[in-house]
């Protein structure tokens, strides 16, 4: 359970908004990041993480604090010790905090031409989200993310629930016990269809089951697979979200789409970061290698930097002392 003395008391995501704690105060803004899902290692991290940082603007004034997103996968059968369905795609639990970790450490790039104490170092903890991706189907939500919050350290920055339709109650629970959490519920192409794939029907759903618990939502038809998403579908879904929970830079629900994502298909997403500048992006399915299934580094690596290319410049919405 969340430690008392370090949890600050708070009967509701009201209060913790008016008291302005945790993911809502002004050391931790919400603000919308390009995800990257599936890390299996340290050196996975490394070689992503630290080489977007090098090539783009990630988490400076022109990209307006947008961060990159580390994603690793965990499910009830990994947390009890069972075989995961894809294998290269979810760490052994022994392994999560040091993927975690590794995304908030400082890293010192020295260009091959450069001696040795001269280069730029990096801080990626300020530039990264560090985020377990969960799916579960089993009760007691709230006993499984204390697990998986002490495996994975102080580092965590909150989860991805993979999950269709979850209990509104446990997800009340979870967001009231662990404030500092950041929380993404996944839209999946059950839940689409559980509402006639009517946008609006979404939206309300959403809304009314899960706000303003979850802090983020994704709307991702593909759900790992590599489907390419109909931009068209998602451009009609985003539109009856961004109205309905806002988004963040309205100070809302943030939100983010996913489906089909690589090097190729990202560039497509530039009419809806025209149009929503602070919408979140995640990849997963197109990234790996197609014979391992591992993290194909240089296809994540050329993901994020083409990322970087179509996103708008955008100034991020400053917090004004009274």
């Amino acid at each position: 359970m969340p430690n008392p003395e370090s949890t600050p008391p708070a009967d509701s995501i009201e209060n913790v908004r008016k008291d302005k704690l945790g993911i809502f105060g002004p050391r931790a803004k919400l603000v919308p990041y390009t995800g990257v899902t599936g890390f299996m290692s340290v050196a996975d991290v490394r070689a992503v993480a630290a080489d977007a940082y090098t090539a783009s603007g990630f988490d400076t004034p022109t990209r307006g604090g947008r961060k990159l997103a580390i994603g690793v996968l965990a499910s009830w059968k990994t947390l009890n010790g069972e075989p995961p369905g894809q294998p290269g795609r979810y760490p052994k639990l022994e392994d999560i905090r040091a993927v975690i970790d590794a995304a908030a450490e400082t890293y010192h790039h020295r260009a091959v031409w450069q001696p040795e104490g001269e280069g730029a170092s990096f801080d990626l903890k300020t530039r990264c989200l560090r985020m377990i991706h969960y799916s579960s189907k089993e009760p007691n939500l709230s006993a499984q993310i204390d697990r998986l919050c002490e495996i994975a350290g102080p580092n965590l920055d909150g989860f991805q629930l993979n999950m269709t339709w979850p209990r509104e109650d446990e997800i009340r629970a979870l967001a009231q016990a662990r404030p500092t959490l950041r929380l993404i519920l996944q839209i999946n192409s059950r839940m689409y269809s559980g509402v006639s794939r009517s946008p609006q029907l979404l939206a309300t759903e959403v809304a009314k089951k899960y706000s303003p618990w979850v802090t983020d939502v994704l709307f991702d038809m593909s759900g790992g697979f590599g489907l390419s998403a109909d931009l068209a579908e998602a451009e009609y879904a985003l539109e009856a979200l961004y109205t309905t929970l806002g988004g963040a830079d309205a100070g809302g629900i943030s939100i983010g789409v996913a489906g089909g994502l690589c090097w190729q298909s990202v560039v497509g997403l530039k009419r809806l970061f025209d149009r929503w500048p602070d919408l979140s992006i995640d990849a997963e399915g197109r990234l790996r290698d197609k014979t391992t299934d591992a993290l194909n580094r240089e296809m994540a690596r050329e993901y994020v930097r083409r990322a970087a290319g179509v996103m708008p410049h955008r100034t991020p919405k400053t917090e004004t002392t009274p």
